[in-house]
């Protein structure tokens, strides 16, 4: 960690893991530790269930507006991904996986991500919960079923990941708000910080991969178990 001049007023000393906001105030570098804390990360998750609701009424207001194309629509998918056990594409499941934390990460890196971060939390939820809704309010209570099996995985990897990075986007992209009338340097940050978002990047990766090998066979599992109930 660099070297600078520590603000008198910290309430806790700076450790690993922390972000470390730096300012040039008359010349000089100044930092404090910025620890993105439990609240942030309940302001997140609590965005992403509002998301949730969000999608769950879009949804109902889409069967009602174009029930029988998205019924064709779904069908259609459980045929490609369930009768004939298809995968989705690396490409589309790198996107989905990496989609929202890599978002997440470069938003912090500007003030932009202190409004930003939280709606993307929002979409995240939105985007999951429709899905789900889709499904239910076309298969009934089987659709339920074939959303866990379809999206489970997914939702497994992506959501501690993104929250743990949007959390610490979040923090970042704050500390860049108050620096009124002083420029603001980039945010520091330590070898533990960086070895959390390595993990993060090894865990979206297995999660990919299980994307392309395990969801298909949970998928077919859940089409079959459908059939018999």
């Amino acid at each position: 960690m660099d070297k600078g001049v520590y603000s008198r007023c910290l309430p806790h000393r700076m450790g690993r893991g922390d972000l470390v906001a730096r300012t040039t105030v008359g010349g000089r570098f100044s930092q404090r530790a910025l620890e993105p804390g439990a609240i942030q990360a309940l302001l997140l998750a609590g965005l992403c269930a509002l998301g949730m609701l969000a999608g769950f009424w879009y949804a109902g207001r889409c069967r009602e507006d174009a029930g029988q194309t998205l019924q064709q629509y779904l069908e259609g998918y459980c045929q490609l991904y369930g009768e004939e056990g298809g995968a989705v594409s690396a490409l589309t499941a790198a996107r989905l996986y990496f989609g929202y934390a890599a978002a997440a990460f470069l938003l912090g890196f500007s003030a932009l991500g202190a409004v930003a971060v939280p709606l993307l939390a929002a979409a995240y939820g939105f985007t999951a919960m429709f899905s789900v809704a889709c499904f239910a309010g076309s298969f009934g209570r089987s659709g339920v079923l074939l959303a866990l099996a379809a999206l489970g995985v997914r939702v497994a990897f992506t959501l501690p990941c993104f929250l743990w990075i949007g959390t610490h986007a979040w923090a970042s992209a704050l500390s860049m708000t108050t620096c009124r009338g002083r420029r603001c340097a980039p945010v520091a940050r330590d070898s533990a910080y960086y070895s959390h978002l390595l993990l993060c990047a090894v865990l979206l990766i297995g999660g990919i991969l299980c994307e392309r090998t395990v969801t298909p066979y949970l998928f077919q599992a859940a089409v079959k178990l459908t059939q018999l109930l």
